[in-house]
């Protein structure tokens, strides 16, 4: 029974880390590891313990089982609560994956698996400006869409970070010789994604990375170094196109700032009109293109740019997740916004338990800055509702649970 056991979990295993280093590179390969870890679990249903389950498992859960009630409720009705149904498979990773890595070795092969996948995705995308004669001009591209490459490589390259650390405290040479080149491709790769969402993610996730991290003194040298750095680096580059890129993000007459602004506008005026319910999942393009045309917002653009700002209202796209589960989800929204405060205060407080001396410390880091990474990419994208960048922050959220639980979070460290 034992034997059989141990070969369950090896085939669970083996689907997680199928799942790792198919992230980014095939959809087809995530969801054949989802099935490979969700039927080993299955095996281990019987042994489960109501008390045992972690705090943050049970709240989601709760969410979870209100949101097609509150899609019925809403204007959307059973057709939306029909699409959340058969969307909750989505989240499976989040439980059953901290099943099976339940050793800071299991948790190390799971983040290599993961930077394979990172590779492959910027050797692909390297490959495309080949092809293009190395046109840098040009956004970076790979197997995912432009958008979700940019914002997907940001998160994880806090998993290689750590990892590098974990391997120059180890004295690991030759597999440096692996991750540090894959760590300054992915951030190449970054820059050349031209998504300023994705850059300022990068600086937040940096920001808190170094913050938990560095002493008050290392802290206050490497701010000082970095501002110096840039304000050299704009003065000297001011002319630079990925420069003038960036600073656009603040640009209101700029297409995509403009747009966005007009549907975080829309996305209030229909919140207000649907406060309780929402107005259900995937129940929102006809109530964007109702404000739209009601308030006469197409005139506000350029003649040749009113195609596409209609292309974005029809798709209900309000490149902002908190706007646009406060559309589709109403007050539940708010319970759903603090379980993500509630993960990002639970793993901070985590890492800041462990010892910088362990491994954990910088698995559970690394943990902490994609979760904050994957909350500002929403400021400016629908992550939670797109399949590469949600999975992104299931990574951050199954890193910082498989720490505390199945005897990880008692190791010696």
């Amino acid at each position: 029974m034992e034997r059989l056991k141990r070969q369950i979990h090896s085939l669970g295993l083996a689907g997680v880390y199928l799942y790792g280093i198919s992230l980014i590179i095939s959809k087809g390969g995530v969801n054949i590891g989802l099935a490979l870890m969700t039927l080993s679990a299955i095996c281990f249903v019987k042994d489960l313990k109501i008390k045992e389950i972690e705090i943050e498992y049970k709240i989601f859960l709760i969410i979870l089982l209100f949101i097609p009630i509150f899609d019925l409720l809403s204007p959307g009705g059973l057709y939306s609560a029909r699409v959340t149904i058969k969307q909750l498979y989505r989240f499976l990773p989040m439980f059953i994956a901290p099943i099976f890595l339940k050793t800071t070795k299991e948790l190390k092969r799971f983040m290599y698996m993961i930077s394979i996948s990172v590779l492959i995705n910027c050797l692909n995308g390297i490959n495309f400006y080949r092809k293009n004669n190395y046109n840098f001009t040009l956004r970076y591209e790979s197997f995912t869409t432009i958008m979700d490459s940019a914002h997907a490589l940001v998160g994880l390259s806090f998993i290689i970070l750590s990892l590098i650390i974990i391997e120059v405290k180890n004295r690991k040479n030759n597999r440096l010789i692996y991750l540090i080149p894959t760590y300054l491709l992915n951030l190449f790769c970054i820059i050349l994604g031209q998504t300023r969402g994705a850059w300022l993610a990068l600086i937040a996730g940096f920001l808190i990375y170094l913050s938990i991290s560095l002493t008050k003194k290392q802290l206050l040298m490497s701010s000082i170094m970095v501002l110096i750095l840039i304000g050299f680096s704009f003065n000297v580059i001011k002319d630079n196109p990925y420069v003038k890129r960036f600073q656009s993000i603040t640009d209101v007459k700029n297409l995509s700032p403009k747009t966005r602004l007009f549907m975080w506008e829309a996305s209030l005026d229909i919140y207000r009109n649907n406060t309780v319910f929402g107005v259900g999942k995937d129940n929102g393009p006809k109530y964007y293109l109702d404000y739209f045309e009601k308030n006469d917002l197409y005139s506000k653009f350029d003649e040749w740019d009113r195609p596409m700002v209609k292309v974005i209202a029809t798709a209900g796209n309000a490149h902002n997740m908190y706007f646009e589960n406060l559309v589709n989800m109403g007050v539940l929204f708010f319970a759903l916004l603090g379980f993500w405060i509630f993960i990002l205060y639970k793993s901070f407080i985590q890492t800041r338990k462990f010892s910088k001396k362990g491994e954990l410390y910088w698995i559970s880091l690394a943990a902490t800055s994609m979760i904050l990474v994957y909350y500002v990419t929403g400021l400016t994208e629908g992550a939670w509702g797109e399949f590469i960048k949600r999975h992104i922050y299931l990574i951050g959220v199954i890193l910082y649970i498989s720490c505390k639980k199945n005897g990880v979070f008692n190791e010696k460290i």
